[in-house]
């Protein structure tokens, strides 16, 4: 194995490592939303998708939990992620429902994008994680 091949084997983990405590931080964010936006909502079917939508992302963040810790963060919920989320969830909460379906079908059709291209990010054995 030369010099390269560690250096960029570094670098393919140190991009791991951060996409995966990024992910993690999104899910943080994403619970927040939602949590937010079904507090806010006054029609009880849809704050319960809402709810199902912040379990999902609380879900996935537990998921992650122990593969962010190995990449070496510590796994606390960026303050920061949550405040952005109830901010961004109380502004989505006065959209008309029709217009906010289909912003979330946008937003749900990038992140399915931008997964498929980080499941090249990671190194082998933990390809299973990004999919």
């Amino acid at each position: 194995m030369t010099h390269e091949d560690l250096s960029g084997s570094h670098e393919t983990t140190a991009g791991y490592n951060a996409y995966v405590e990024e992910c993690f931080q999104g899910e943080v964010y994403g619970k927040a939303l939602f949590r937010t936006m079904a507090d806010l909502c006054e029609v009880p079917e849809r704050a319960r998708k809402f709810r199902v939508l912040q379990q999902l992302e609380r879900e996935t963040k537990e998921f992650l939990l122990p593969a962010v810790r190995e990449a070496g963060y510590a796994g606390d919920e960026s303050p920061e992620r949550i405040s952005e989320g109830e901010v961004q969830g109380a502004q989505l909460a006065k959209t008309p429902w029709q217009e906010l379906m289909l912003g979330l079908q946008t937003e749900l059709e990038g992140y399915v994008r931008e997964f498929e291209q980080a499941e090249g990010l990671s190194p082998p054995g933990k390809e299973s994680l990004l999919q």
